[in-house]
């Protein structure tokens, strides 16, 4: 698939972290009307985008529970129910599973840059 709309999706997708949900304003203005939380991430530059876009963060689901970012796999993991945590250099760091914490744990400075 090509074309103009694939490429403003694909660019505007690359934007977007872990966990995250961008848009345009066509997509942000919808979203709203359906009830959901929108806030303006400011206008960005994209490659082979001829004008500059506006984005907007889209809320699809409830707010969360504290929680953090595992640094091996990139996953979000509720501190609730995350499957263990490790202190590196006074900061914790929550897993997703016992695998990405012994990962961790062998090389915590490929993680923490």
């Amino acid at each position: 698939m090509f074309g103009a709309a694939i490429n403003l999706a694909a660019r505007v997708a690359g934007q977007a972290g872990g966990g995250q949900t961008l848009a345009t304003r066509v997509v942000a203005d919808a979203a709203r009307t359906a009830g959901r939380g929108v806030a303006s991430l400011g206008t960005f530059e994209l490659r082979n985008v001829a004008e500059p876009q506006e984005l907007f963060a889209i809320s699809l689901s409830p707010a969360r529970q504290a929680g953090s970012v595992d640094p091996v796999c990139r996953m979000w993991v509720a501190h609730a129910t995350a499957a263990d945590f490790l202190r590196h250099d006074d900061r914790e760091h929550w897993f997703c599973s016992l695998t990405c914490a012994q990962q961790f744990a062998a090389a915590p400075e490929g993680y923490t840059q």
